[in-house]
């Protein structure tokens, strides 16, 4: 399912980004990329940081997520809105700063596309590449493995129903 989204382009909110880019080692090379995604809120601050204002804006946000669970029929949605709030925050957690980010150095790691099933555990990524068509391509660009490493473990950690909602959400 998250192949065939990244295929029709909706990658906003979904557990990660997916992108063609330059290869910034080779300038005649286009290689696959993802990135860290899966926030409805703009950054990570907004789920992480004690300020109050924050605060506000997370209690609003999941009153938003509820009400538009609930007109997509979702059966207690204001149960499913906090569960999307605490998956978010989860992998909020494990986003990098903006800072971190615009770090071109390091967030340019070239990973062996046969390689991620054993450097990020926990998803199905040989179904996500078959399915994308990357799976013959040499390497693809991970931005953040840290965040890959703790989504793919977040992915069996988390009731099935809590990852409908924010798709169902998104």
């Amino acid at each position: 399912l998250l192949a065939r989204l990244h295929d029709a382009g909706t990658n906003g909110a979904l557990f990660f980004g997916f992108a063609s880019m330059q290869d910034l080692d080779d300038a005649n090379r286009v290689i696959p990329a993802v990135f860290a995604g899966g926030l409805g809120l703009p950054d990570r601050d907004y789920y992480l940081k004690p300020d109050p204002k924050l605060q506000d804006i997370r209690t609003k946000y999941v009153e938003y997520v509820a009400a538009m669970l609930t007109a997509a029929s979702v059966p207690d949605a204001k149960a499913a809105a906090a569960g999307v709030m605490a998956l978010e925050t989860s992998l909020a957690r494990a986003h990098w700063t903006n800072v971190e980010n615009r770090d071109a150095v390091k967030t340019y790691n070239r990973v062996a596309v046969k390689d991620l099933e054993t450097r990020f555990p926990g998803m199905d990524w040989t179904a996500w590449t078959t399915e994308l068509g990357v799976a013959g391509a040499p390497h693809i660009i991970v931005s953040q493995p840290s965040f890959f490493a703790a989504l793919a473990k977040t992915v069996g950690s988390r009731p099935v129903d809590q990852w409908k909602a924010h798709l169902k959400f998104h």
